[in-house]
């Protein structure tokens, strides 16, 4: 693998873990609206605990997760 193909491959897997990061993000945004009332208020307020635990775990285990799937693609590249 050249250098190009290091490049491109890092700037497509650091996009990748920004927009993982950024839909948990917008989960927890959604569960803190839903709990305060402000989105969807005849749902009761465990939807937005349900989104706020998710969002929360999500932004925290995803990045671990795809390193380890990165991890295991590179070494099987050789």
């Amino acid at each position: 693998m050249n250098i190009d193909e290091r490049e491109l491959l890092a700037k497509q897997r650091f996009f990748t873990m920004a927009a993982m990061r950024f839909g948990a993000v917008i989960f927890v945004g959604l569960g803190i609206a839903n709990i305060s009332g402000k989105f969807v208020p005849e749902v009761s307020p465990e939807l937005g605990y349900g989104f706020l635990i998710i969002g929360t775990i999500h932004f925290f285990l995803m990045p671990v997760t795809l390193k380890k799937i990165w991890q295991k693609q590179d070494a099987n590249k050789g």
